[in-house]
C-alpha cells in the first residue's frame, strides 16, 4: 500500500511539473517580434516586417505547444508591426504628394515673367 501511494505521489508531482513548465515561459521569437516592431520608429519597414514574421512564428509555436499564456507579447508585436508598416506607407504617400507639389510650385515660379 505504501509503495502504491509513493508511486501515485510521484506521478502527480511529474504531471504537475509538466503542466507548470510551460506557464510563464516567454518565447524568444515573441520577444524579438515586440522589439523589432517597436524599432520601426528607427528602422521603418526593416523592423516592422521581421516583427510581424517573428510574431506569427511565435504564435504558431505557442499553438503547437498548447500554451495558452504568454501569447500577448507575440500578438502585440504583430499589431505594432502592422501599425508601423501602415504608418510607413502613409508617410511615403505624403512624401510623394509633397514632392509633386514642390515641382508644381517650382514650375509656377519659373513661369512668372521676369523683370
Amino acid at each position: 500500500m505504501d509503495v502504491l501511494y509513493v508511486q501515485d505521489q510521484e506521478e502527480n508531482m511529474n504531471a504537475t511539473a509538466n503542466k507548470t513548465t510551460n506557464i510563464g515561459v516567454t518565447n524568444n521569437c515573441a520577444l524579438a517580434s515586440l522589439i523589432l516592431s517597436i524599432a520601426f520608429v528607427i528602422l521603418g519597414p526593416l523592423g516592422s516586417i521581421p516583427g510581424i514574421v517573428c510574431g506569427s512564428i511565435a504564435l504558431r509555436e505557442y499553438k503547437n505547444a498548447g500554451v495558452t499564456e504568454g501569447r500577448g507579447m507575440a500578438k502585440a508585436g504583430i499589431v505594432i508591426g502592422w501599425i508601423g508598416l501602415i504608418l510607413f506607407v502613409i508617410a511615403i504617400f505624403i512624401w510623394w504628394i509633397a514632392i509633386k507639389r514642390v515641382d508644381q510650385v517650382f514650375e509656377a515660379i519659373q513661369s512668372l515673367p521676369q523683370k
